[in-house]
């Protein structure tokens, strides 16, 4: 009986090592590296990284809408875009071909603004802890690399709870909690909801000024999770998720 067993199993063996050879291998797959969206003065540069594929097309909507737009034209791996409009959230992805398949990217995200294009580029430096820089402005994004405190970065862009910085003649997004930069000329912010300035960065420190949405405050840094600011010629801090810049 323990002969025929070990017979039956020699034989299966033998059959998985004359079937192997013969398996289909995978076709190589179609590589989107990267789509990067990096605001220029104007308008926004896009920067397309793949493996040597062709680029069909790159597309675009405001925020998330529901139908994506051609950019005509857009086959390159730098393009300009310029139908740009103040204060807008714009989202893009690309189209590749190759092999006959066609694939997109995922989407990447980035607010127009006027206002920072009269900001950005600046020095800024990382804080309180080593974060890591991801390739879109989400913690559930590919990470490239990493920044330990004390690093000096080239902001971009800040971009609600993210900061937007040079990355290897690219670009690169990190948490913007953990973001040191000093204002070098008037920048005003505007409250986005109701919200108190405190007189040190702690919500349970003495409250300097109650806030109503729109209010508008002098901005003198970026500090972490606040916002230092000038209120009626006395400093305060206002959570940075409480004020944009204007």
């Amino acid at each position: 009986m323990i002969y025929r067993r070990l017979r039956a199993l020699a034989c299966l063996a033998l059959c998985v090592l004359v079937l192997i050879p013969v398996l289909p291998v995978a076709a190589e797959s179609v590589v989107i590296k990267r789509l990067t969206a990096i605001p220029v003065n104007g308008g926004i540069e896009l920067k397309v990284q793949t493996n040597d594929v062709e680029i069909k097309k790159i597309q675009w909507q405001r925020r998330f809408g529901r139908t994506w737009k051609d950019i005509p034209d857009a086959s390159d791996a730098v393009y300009n875009f310029t139908d740009v409009k103040d204060d807008t959230v714009y989202t893009f992805r690309v189209v590749i071909k190759a092999g006959g398949r066609t694939k997109t990217s995922n989407f990447t995200q980035i607010t127009y603004s006027a206002s920072q294009d009269a900001i950005f580029p600046m020095k800024g430096s990382v804080a309180n802890k080593n974060i890591a820089v991801h390739s879109s402005a989400s913690l559930r994004s590919s990470k490239l690399g990493s920044l330990k405190v004390g690093d000096e970065v080239t902001v971009l862009r800040l971009i609600g709870a993210f900061a937007q910085v040079e990355w290897e003649g690219s670009a690169g997004y990190i948490s913007a909690n953990y973001l040191d930069l000093s204002f070098e000329t008037e920048v005003t912010g505007v409250a986005t909801k109701l919200t108190y300035a405190y007189a040190d960065k702690s919500n349970k420190s003495t409250k300097v000024k109650r806030l109503g949405k729109k209010a508008t405050v002098s901005l003198l840094a970026h500090e972490g999770r606040w916002w230092r600011v000038s209120i009626d010629g006395e400093t305060a801090y206002v959570g940075i998720g409480a004020v944009k810049i204007k």
